[in-house]
Order: C-alpha cells, then sequence, then structure tokens
C-alpha cells in the first residue's frame, strides 16, 4: 500500500526511486479513473430517478401549475412543460 501523505512537496523522484514514483503514479491515475467511473454511474442513477419522478408525477405538477397561474398579474405569461402549457 502507497502513503500518499509522505508526497507532500510535489517531487516525487527526490522522495522515492523511478520505480517508486512511477507505480505512484500509476496507482494515481487508476484511482482517478475508479472516482470518475463512479461520478458518472452516480450522476446517470440520478437522471433516471429524476426522470421517474417526473414520469410519476407529471400530471399532479402541471395541474398544481396551473391553478397557481390563477394568482399570475394579468399579462405576465408562463408556460410549463415541453408542450407550453400557458398557465
Amino acid at each position: 500500500m502507497i502513503d500518499y501523505g509522505e508526497m507532500t512537496d510535489g517531487d516525487m523522484e527526490s522522495n522515492l526511486g523511478p520505480s517508486q514514483a512511477d507505480r505512484l503514479e500509476n496507482k494515481l491515475m487508476q484511482d482517478n479513473e475508479t472516482i470518475n467511473e463512479a461520478v458518472n454511474e452516480f450522476i446517470q442513477d440520478k437522471k433516471g430517478w429524476f426522470r421517474q419522478l417526473h414520469k410519476d408525477h407529471k400530471g399532479e405538477i402541471e395541474e398544481e401549475a396551473t391553478d397557481k397561474g390563477d394568482h399570475f398579474l394579468k399579462g405576465t405569461a408562463k408556460f410549463i412543460g415541453r408542450g407550453l402549457i400557458e398557465i
């Protein structure tokens, strides 16, 4: 296991031998790939969750927005959704 804490000055060659520095650099690249994959998976999961939430409650949201639209000042057009439903 590599202790990242010993690498505080940014100069890998002076603190470690060339092979250790290469291993550390490879480990950091692998860690970054793993983190990026996890972040991308999380983002895709949340996109799916929001899409499903919208699908499940779309009618309720449009109905509530239409009801609240009665309280807007005259001449202030408000639209919701892809079909631009005027409220």
